[in-house]
């Protein structure tokens, strides 16, 4: 994830409140990263044709653009 710059880092008031829930203790990892979630649509070349990627996990890429841009393979 990280060769692709697809992960980032929590933001140490974030790592707190992890803490404070027990996150090390589940996560033994010594690194406070965590992968951005994202959409990729690939051709079969394995090129990438589309991609939707932040770090904030509540901003997705829509239903009807990845439909569009799997559709947009076939043509």
């Amino acid at each position: 994830m990280d060769a692709y710059g697809l992960s980032f880092e929590l933001p140490e008031r974030l790592k707190a409140a992890y803490r404070g829930l027990g996150f090390p203790d589940r996560n033994p990892a010594t690194e406070w990263r965590l992968p951005v979630p994202g959409t990729f649509v690939i051709d079969m070349a394995g090129a990438i044709r589309s991609r939707h990627c932040l770090s904030d996990y509540r901003y997705r890429m829509e239903p009807q653009d990845i439909v569009a841009a799997v559709r947009e393979l076939s043509s």
